[in-house]
């Protein structure tokens, strides 16, 4: 996994701490970089395979007729029918926010959740929940993350200058590269489920 970012020279020499500001964005880059991959990665070319992208995940196909909760729950008896433990699911952040704020369409306008003036745990059915950009939106993983897979970091994240891509060295540019080597083992993929929670 990789992320760049090209900046001038004379900027680099002339701003403290920016050189160390761009490292850690590019850290921040490559590791949000890892967890699409962990999550859908492709398994093609330089992609690492990602658990959604796994053959013999369990499944739950979407009903119009339960709540988002309600299908996650399913995905969470899955999981523990497979003879392992829900440990984590996670969630497009928009889905988790209209997880949040839904509410019956009748009555008398309560939230399902706490609302907005209590706590707002990041649990769901009482299996810790991440909100996160790096699935789609409509889907949901549920899986025991502990059991199921394990990463491998052969190489932890490395940044690397150079003025040599390109025409930088004419240009005066320099390039930052953030880099890292991971591999993913889905030692079961039963441990883990889809759920659809769209149409």
């Amino acid at each position: 996994m990789a992320h760049y970012s090209k900046i001038q020279k004379q900027t680099l020499a002339d701003v403290e701490q920016l050189e160390q500001a761009i490292r850690d964005r590019l850290v921040y880059g490559v590791l949000r970089a890892l967890e699409a991959e962990v999550l859908a990665g492709s398994g093609t070319g330089p992609h690492i395979r990602g658990i959604l992208s796994t053959s013999g995940i369990g499944t739950v196909a979407y009903s119009a007729s339960e709540l988002p909760a309600d299908q996650v729950l399913r995905g969470i008896v899955s999981v523990i029918a497979a003879g392992a433990n829900a440990t984590g699911i996670v969630m497009n952040e928009n889905d988790w926010a209209s997880a949040l704020i839904a509410k019956p369409t009748s009555g008398d306008g309560h939230y399902y959740s706490g609302g907005p003036f209590s706590s707002t745990p990041q649990v769901m059915w009482g299996v810790p929940l991440v909100p996160s950009p790096a699935i789609s939106a409509g889907t949901v993983l549920v899986g025991d993350f502990s059991l199921g897979a394990q990463l491998f970091i052969r190489e932890g994240v490395n940044v690397l200058l150079s003025d040599s891509d390109g025409d930088d060295f004419i240009k005066n540019k320099i390039t930052l590269l953030g880099e890292m080597r991971a591999a993913l083992a889905v030692w079961r993929p039963t441990a883990f489920c889809s759920v659809d929670i769209a149409a």
